[in-house]
């Protein structure tokens, strides 16, 4: 009786080792994911940031602007500032 409690015993003790290594596998590739995906959106971001800046840019706005077939105020068409 007793060696049949203690082989019962063992044998949990290993199921849960087993157990508990498989969770810390599952965790370990859960994380890589999460900094795969942290990377990706870091160089989303930066890519953006880019785009941000291009598109921003002055003289690019006024080209756009011209083709677009709009034209700067004339000094006299200006009434007043209202601040």
């Amino acid at each position: 009786m007793r060696l049949v409690l203690l082989i019962l015993v063992g044998l949990l003790y290993l199921f849960g080792i087993v157990y508990i290594e498989s969770e810390l596998v599952k965790l370990n590739i859960r994380k890589m994911n999460l900094k795969n995906q942290i990377q990706e959106l870091k160089n989303e971001k930066a890519s953006l940031q880019t785009k941000i800046t291009d598109v921003s840019n002055l003289a690019r706005i006024e080209i756009e602007a011209n083709k677009r077939g709009f034209v700067f105020p004339k000094k006299e068409d200006i009434l007043g500032i209202i601040e």
